[in-house]
C-alpha cells in the first residue's frame, strides 16, 4: 500500500462506501455512480468508478467487497473471505480460459505460469 492521499474521486468513493459497510448494506453500482457523480460534480462512467474500486483495493488496500447487490466496505473476516474467495475463482475461471484458447492443458499453463514468474 502506498501513502500517497487518495485523489478527488478515490475520497468520493470511498466517502459514499463509507455509509455501506457490511454485505447486507451494499449499495448497486448504478447507484454508486450516481451517487459519486452528485458529489464530484462530473459524469464519471460505471467502467471509471470499477476501475477505481480495483485501484483503491490494490493500491490502498481499501477493503471493498462486491457481490450482486453491488459495493461494500469489508468488515468481517467472513466477507473478507467470502470476497478472496471469489476472486480466487474468477483467477481460475480466467486461466481456465486462457487454457481452453490456446488450447493447453490447465495443469500445463500453470506450469508455464510458473516459469514466467
Amino acid at each position: 500500500m502506498d501513502n500517497v492521499p487518495l485523489n478527488n474521486l478515490e475520497a468520493s468513493i470511498c466517502k459514499v462506501l463509507d455509509n455501506h459497510r457490511g454485505k447486507n448494506e451494499a449499495i448497486k453500482k448504478v447507484d454508486l455512480v450516481a451517487e459519486v457523480n452528485r458529489i464530484e460534480y462530473i459524469e464519471h462512467h460505471e467502467r471509471d468508478i470499477r476501475a477505481t474500486v480495483k485501484h483503491l483495493m490494490e493500491s490502498h488496500g481499501v477493503w471493498i467487497g462486491s457481490c450482486s447487490k453491488g459495493y461494500y466496505l469489508i468488515t468481517t473476516y467472513p466477507e473478507l473471505h467470502e470476497a478472496c474467495s471469489y476472486y480466487h475463482s474468477y483467477a481460475i475461471s480466467l486461466l481456465h480460459t486462457e487454457s481452453m484458447l490456446m488450447k493447453i492443458s490447465s495443469p500445463g499453463l500453470l506450469g508455464q505460469t510458473k516459469i514466467k514468474f
